[in-house]
């Protein structure tokens, strides 16, 4: 007798998600005051989108579908992040999908992979988005009988500096301020941002700040360093949070070329060493004169 199928990664019916106008227009702001002022532009209210506001649209609906999954973890910390863009991010509501694709145990509890969708509301897909994420204290035989195992993905290639090539290099302060005007615009109040003694319990020595806000900062360094302060050029990006940036640590952001002109390494780094690792972005060139 065969074995029964495997049965389909668990998916959610779509949901409405806003990419707000506002909100949008903060994270750019809040994201550009963290930079040093010998790096950065001088734009004080910037357009575009930066594409974490993609993630801060889908990220009510996936906590809310994580917490379907996992109702009480002891905490949550985003361990990786993807985005991809079809094209110019524009402030409209979309829909948003999740599917659970992979559950790995983890000392900690569990570690799960959800792949995101935000659609258009003519049906094209706006962003796609792949998050890798710990749920604390969370067992992961209570989450895998509602996931296959992923299909087999082809591994993305290394994106790897090229010899001799200097980074171009900005830097940026987050502050505790900082960190609490993000979870304003994100609506992300996990208390390990925001509170000392919930961040110890999570194992670290006092409020991170959201991994996400560090990759808004990433994004807006690329955007002056590669593209004249065009961040709607920005395509895609990946990157693994390797380690917590504390509230208050300087970060420097570091860009390299890579065989691909479109693509650049990116790393960031604090005093205590890289804080985001293995990371791309992709920008796209400039539209033809």
């Amino acid at each position: 007798m065969s074995p029964a199928p495997a049965p389909p990664a668990l998916s959610t019916a779509p949901s409405p998600a806003r990419l707000d106008a506002a909100e949008a227009h903060d994270l750019r702001v809040l994201a550009r005051s963290t930079m040093t002022a010998t790096t950065a532009t001088t734009a004080p209210a910037p357009d575009g989108v930066n594409p974490v506001s993609a993630f801060i649209a889908l990220h009510p609906a996936l906590d809310a579908f994580l917490a379907q999954r996992a109702p009480r973890p002891a905490h949550v910390v985003h361990l990786a992040q993807e985005l991809h863009l079809t094209g110019a991010l524009v402030p409209a509501t979309y829909d948003v999908g999740h599917e659970l694709v992979e559950v790995r145990p983890d000392p900690r509890g569990c570690r799960v992979r959800v792949r995101s969708t935000l659609t258009d509301q003519d049906g094209s897909p706006a962003a796609r988005a792949v998050a890798d994420v710990l749920l604390g204290g969370v067992d992961p035989a209570d989450v895998r009988a509602d996931a296959s195992p992923a299909a087999p993905q082809p591994p993305r290639p290394a994106v790897r500096a090229l010899p001799g090539a200097g980074p171009e290099v900005r830097t940026a302060v987050i502050t505790p301020a900082t960190t609490a005007r993000y979870a304003a615009v994100s609506h992300d109040e996990n208390p390990i941002h925001l509170d000392d003694d919930a961040a110890r319990r999570a194992g670290f020595d006092g409020p991170i700040a959201h991994g996400m806000s560090v990759v808004a900062v990433a994004c807006e360094a690329a955007a002056d360093a590669l593209a004249d302060g065009d961040v709607s050029r920005l395509r895609a990006l990946g990157v693994r949070f390797s380690a917590p940036v504390r509230c208050g640590d300087e970060i420097t952001v570091e860009l390299s070329a890579t065989a691909d002109p479109r693509v650049h390494a990116l790393r960031v780094l604090t005093a205590a060493g890289p804080a985001l690792k293995s990371g791309w972005i992709e920008i796209e060139g400039p539209e033809p004169s």
